[in-house]
């Protein structure tokens, strides 16, 4: 599986942490909804200190984001073209990935309601609107898309 490249993290890796300082905070503030901000602060800087793991994630941080921003380790400057030709690049890749995506089997696919599209009938088609309304169109009333459809026919009301 090709994977997009986002290109730097950052401080953004520290939120994927089990020690997640901005969860942590949330958590106060929830608990605490009447608190000001200098309330706040100082429960959440007694729970950092007393908690070594996120006192590191908090560490991290505070460097990742200060290294980038002080060091010539820095993303080259783009031209508004190349970065025009950049934003294409992934445009491509992801409509590619989507239309290789889209080659599910429509017949296993979830419907809204949650069952198997095979499953429903001319009229829960019908109730879903969009795409669904031409394969209720193709039903005779309580017939299931499995029983009137294989894959080849019902890929051919699929939008492409």
């Amino acid at each position: 599986m090709e994977l997009l490249d986002t290109g730097r993290t950052g401080a953004k890796r520290q939120s994927w942490k089990s020690a997640n300082p901005r969860d942590a905070l949330a958590r106060l503030i929830k608990r605490n909804p009447r608190a000001d901000e200098a309330e706040l602060l100082e429960e959440f800087r007694a729970s950092a200190l007393a908690d070594r793991e996120m006192l590191d994630t908090i560490i991290e941080y505070w460097f990742s984001n200060n290294f980038l921003s002080l060091t010539s380790i820095r993303a080259p400057r783009r031209s508004a073209q190349q970065a025009a030709k950049q934003v294409e690049e992934v445009k491509a890749s992801v409509v590619s990935k989507i239309k290789l995506a889209a080659k599910i089997v429509l017949l296993e696919m979830a419907a809204p309601n949650g069952k198997r599209l095979s499953a429903c009938s001319k009229e829960e088609c019908a109730h879903f609107g969009g795409w669904y309304i031409k394969v209720a169109a193709k039903l005779e009333p309580g017939q299931t898309v499995g029983s009137a459809f294989d894959e080849a026919a019902l890929r051919k009301l699929w939008p492409a």
